[in-house]
């Protein structure tokens, strides 16, 4: 379960990718709607060594920030973007920083 999102989540792994499977657990979830409408495709994650330098730089290049840093799966910081990409039909980019040992 990922508190800060009010979500459960599973993840499949095929070679070195994952996919992420997201319930949400409360009506006030961020992704209650989007489930409520059908779901699909949501968005893609980054894992990255220091989620605040590349915030800033995707930021600096235009992207919109919509979720700052918060705790996600595994205590790991995760912080979600907007890009303007008009010729795909994903939008939204999930950094997530990589897991201390």
């Amino acid at each position: 379960m990922v508190e800060s999102q009010k979500v459960n989540v599973c993840f499949l792994k095929t070679s070195d990718i994952y996919i992420e499977l997201i319930e949400p657990i409360e009506t006030d979830s961020p992704v209650k709607k989007f489930s409520d409408d059908g779901g699909g495709f949501h968005h893609l994650c980054f894992e990255v060594d220091d989620i605040h330098q590349e915030i800033d730089k995707m930021v600096k290049n235009g992207a919109r920030l919509v979720v700052a840093p918060v705790k996600g799966f595994e205590d790991r910081l995760i912080a979600f973007l907007m890009l303007n990409m008009k010729k795909t039909k994903c939008d939204l980019i999930e950094l997530v920083e990589v897991k201390n040992n």
